[in-house]
């Protein structure tokens, strides 16, 4: 399909000891009791069309996570509190005054290690823009374009990816790159790529200052993994797998974050399989 934002985030994110859910109908968290080693009953804490949810600096192990709002174009926080469980803070929310500027609505969104938060917006027409709220600021700056169509934004050391759908028949998509400067300027990176159709993006840091981009391609039936230098963002490796047979329309993806395991979870949305990748960075 053209259009598959009613089905590119739903899948749920695992915060320490909570698990939130998400989608079109709202959001949803349920706090993990450790006396029962069970998850308690979750409960819808915000309706909207919720876009992304994304732990902070996309470390699953973080104690809180950004989530879009993309019909109320809002931008909102989770966070642990006192005892321990994970609940949403309303007073941190931020709503479109702070990005008075953009020509749409926010589609993606997630915090840099070093407190900046880097969000994506779409225009009616499907153009997409990329901006930052600098650590301590109170009003966006934009930091650039990237492809039309944006689904998913996140970041490692100091690269952030915007993967992009596309906006039409035409329009194949793109993985946008960009880079934090040694001052803290955030900056198009000289290359990204194109034709990617991408959904889905993750990425982690590498040994000697690389950080490996995975992203889908939902009309490809692939799965990429693209190695950025993490100062300059050039690209110095670049492959693609196919899906294996029958396992279509690959969504969202996932690196395994387990020491010596190399590999990428694929979810399918078309075919309803989950596909566990291996991958390599040389």
């Amino acid at each position: 399909p053209s259009s598959t934002r009613s089905t590119r985030n739903h899948v749920p994110v695992a915060l320490h000891a909570a698990l939130v859910s998400s989608g079109s109908w709202g959001l949803s968290i349920a706090n993990f009791d450790d006396s029962t080693m069970t998850f308690e009953p979750d409960a819808i804490l915000e309706t909207g069309n919720i876009t992304d949810i994304c732990p902070f600096a996309n470390d699953p192990t973080s104690d809180g996570a950004v989530y879009v709002n993309n019909s109320a174009d809002t931008i909102g926080f989770i966070r642990r509190n006192a005892t321990g469980d994970y609940e949403l803070d309303p007073a941190s929310k931020l709503t479109s005054a702070v990005w008075p500027s953009a020509t749409g609505v926010v589609v993606s969104a997630c915090r840099h290690q070093s407190g900046d938060l880097l969000f994506v917006t779409e225009s009616p027409t499907g153009e997409a823009e990329l901006w930052v709220i600098k650590a301590g600021a109170s009003v966006a700056t934009k930091v650039g374009d990237t492809a039309g169509g944006p689904r998913t934004l996140r970041t490692a050391g100091n690269i952030a990816v915007v993967g992009s759908y596309g906006t039409g028949g035409l329009s194949f998509g793109a993985i946008g790159i960009f880079y934090r400067s040694a001052v803290g300027d955030w900056l198009t990176a000289p290359l990204s790529k194109t034709g990617s159709r991408s959904i889905g993006i993750d990425m982690k840091e590498l040994p000697v200052g690389r950080v490996a981009i995975a992203y889908t391609s939902f009309t490809g039936n692939i799965v990429s993994v693209t190695v950025v230098d993490g100062t300059t963002a050039a690209i110095d490796h670049d492959v693609s797998y196919d899906m294996p047979t029958g396992a279509t329309g690959p969504g969202h993806c996932f690196f395994i974050r387990e020491f010596g395991v190399e590999a990428v979870v694929v979810t399918c949305n078309t075919s309803g399989h989950i596909v566990t990748q291996p991958v390599a960075y040389n």
